[in-house]
């Protein structure tokens, strides 16, 4: 296993089948995204379009919200955090010597959960499936010493693409995920030292919609992924925080944390020399937009993407995520109007 190859493909044509699998996901998810950061913002009180505020204004009228969406969610939040669960190892073989192991097992995965105040991270998780749709947790490895080894945490949505057609809603079976970064230049370049020329090749300033918008070909945000709708016309953004970006002048890096299942040859018989002539094998890997810094095989021995989605709602059609909030929109706005 430790010397089998990545595949018979090249670096390049690595990142670019990467890079197609990125740029066409975020395509086809472009407009629910834009639903859901629509729903956060009614959850938030933005809850008219800026033509309609102004309409409203040059009657002489105010552009009133009754925000009824907040507290049905906040009900759903609070509920969340009342209910929050204890957890305990039970030895599945009998008697005391496994008793004991599980005792300790309990208390390492208290420990864990406690240091890492994952409870809150569950919470967080699922605050973000109740507005938007889908919630993320991370567990995964920290390579610091700024708390212990195993790290738990939520992500938000907006920082996460996944394979849309996959099937399983633990995402066993996608093929894969990626998650967005933006760093500064020279945290990009502490991390990949002997990389400054292509980190420096991607580098630039200037607001989030505009700075990385030859990811797409100019067809819009890249950071967020909010917005994907190729909508060039409209410089009114109110999904982001485009206005306060605007003269942002800090040199900042995209890159991307690809973590893919990639097929290899079982090579071992199996039982009764049956096996499937298939397995599957996580990579992972972190590029910018024209080349890839780094890619391995997980370290993780579970071969499973670190990721869990929460889930509120799933399209049956799309199999894209939507929350509480969606179907409320209309009727909200019938009563703001």
């Amino acid at each position: 296993m430790k010397s089998m190859k990545m595949d018979d493909a090249s670096v390049r044509e690595r990142h670019d089948r990467r890079k197609s699998w990125f740029l066409s996901e975020a395509s086809r998810q472009a407009i629910n995204r834009a639903q859901m950061a629509k729903a956060e913002a009614f959850y938030d009180g933005q809850q008219w379009s800026y033509e309609d505020a102004e309409r409203v204004r040059e009657r002489g009228q105010n552009p009133i919200v009754y925000n009824e969406v907040k507290p049905t969610i906040d009900w759903l939040i609070g509920t969340e955090r009342r209910t929050r669960s204890d957890f305990l190892v039970v030895a599945e073989e009998p008697g005391e010597e496994a008793d004991e192991d599980a005792r300790l097992k309990t208390k390492l995965l208290k420990y864990l959960d406690d240091t890492n105040r994952a409870s809150f991270e569950r919470s967080f998780a699922a605050e973000d499936a109740f507005k938007a749709g889908m919630g993320w947790l991370e567990v995964g490895l920290r390579g610091d010493k700024s708390g212990p080894p195993v790290y738990i945490g939520a992500e938000s949505w907006r920082n996460i693409l996944w394979d849309s057609q996959a099937q399983k809603r633990d995402l066993s079976d996608a093929r894969y995920l990626f998650r967005i970064k933006v760093v500064d230049l020279d945290v990009a370049l502490a991390l990949f030292p002997d990389k400054e020329s292509e980190l420096k090749s991607c580098t630039q300033t200037g607001d989030d919609i505009d700075v990385f918008r030859e990811w797409l070909g100019g067809t819009g945000l890249i950071t967020g992924l909010d917005a994907l709708t190729g909508n060039k016309e409209d410089d009114l953004d109110y999904l982001t925080a485009k206005p306060v970006d605007l003269f942002n002048v800090r040199e900042r890096v995209l890159l991307l944390e690809c973590w893919s299942r990639e097929p290899y040859r079982n090579e071992e018989p199996g039982p009764h020399g049956i096996a499937d002539p298939v397995s599957w094998r996580i990579a992972c890997s972190i590029m910018t937009e024209k080349d890839t810094l780094i890619e391995s095989w997980s370290p993780f021995r579970h071969d499973r993407f670190p990721f869990i989605p929460v889930w509120a709602y799933k399209n049956r059609r799309t199999g894209l995520p939507y929350g509480p909030i969606w179907p409320l929109i209309g009727p909200q706005e019938a009563l703001n109007h």
